[in-house]
């Protein structure tokens, strides 16, 4: 009777053991999909980036549209955020484009940490990145990251105007999120960036770029509701 019990404990414990495995690589095998398919949204963001920034024209511009969720090869539909951060070396200057699952991103914020990044490449070029984020008062200011995504706040940020600007003969490149839910929010945001450029380079029409439609007037300061300039 003994030796049935103790085959009988054995048995449940290799079962309980062989579950474990079992659930541990499917959860692995799902988070290895995961990181390929957001490898690929990281990569499909930087490639359109490169090819404008690489051009030989003085001016360009492209918008991005930024899916609700990653589809990987099983079907599933991850929701996510993609943050792009400007990184400033010592010789050049890098743009990093970072994938993160969006329930992480909100626990990492709720506790005041680093999210964790499921995907993450770079472009490093000799040139001047300027990043801008919105902030739940829709105010457009300069900083060093952006975050876009669906669900951060009331309106999605799930489009980015990228902008290459030849200035001086230096490159610039500006990051502007907005929003789908409203047609005219790249346009608008754009003409924010194009009068806090003019104010940067000496606060006169003279002093506009070529590349952006700015505005006959411009409010001063020409962004509402930001501290500094990072």
């Amino acid at each position: 009777m003994m030796l049935f019990t103790l085959s009988k404990i054995n048995m449940l414990i290799l079962v309980t053991a062989l579950f474990t495995i079992i659930v541990y690589f499917t959860f692995s095998f799902q988070g290895m999909l995961v990181s390929v398919s957001a490898g690929q949204e990281v990569g499909k963001v930087l490639e359109q980036a490169a090819y404008l920034i690489n051009s030989r024209d003085i001016c360009g511009k492209i918008e991005v549209s930024i899916p609700e969720k990653i589809e990987t090869a099983t079907g599933q539909g991850v929701s996510f955020v993609l943050e792009i951060r400007k990184v400033q070396l010592s010789d050049m200057n890098s743009l990093v484009f970072s994938v993160i699952n969006k329930d992480e991103w909100f626990h990492a914020k709720r506790q005041h940490r680093e999210p964790t990044i499921i995907a993450s490449d770079r472009m490093n070029l000799k040139a001047s990145f300027h990043v801008f984020s919105l902030d739940e008062e829709d105010n457009l200011c300069p900083a060093d990251s952006a975050f876009l995504g669906l669900g951060l706040r009331a309106l999605p940020i799930d489009n980015v105007v990228i902008v290459k600007e030849v200035h001086g003969g230096k490159r610039h490149v500006y990051i502007i999120p907005c929003t789908s839910s409203n047609e005219l929010s790249c346009k608008e945001n754009a003409e924010r960036v194009a009068c806090w450029i003019r104010e940067q380079r000496g606060g006169t029409p003279s002093a506009d770029s070529y590349c952006f439609d700015t505005p006959d007037t411009c409010p001063s300061p020409a962004l509402q509701g930001c501290g500094g300039t990072p």
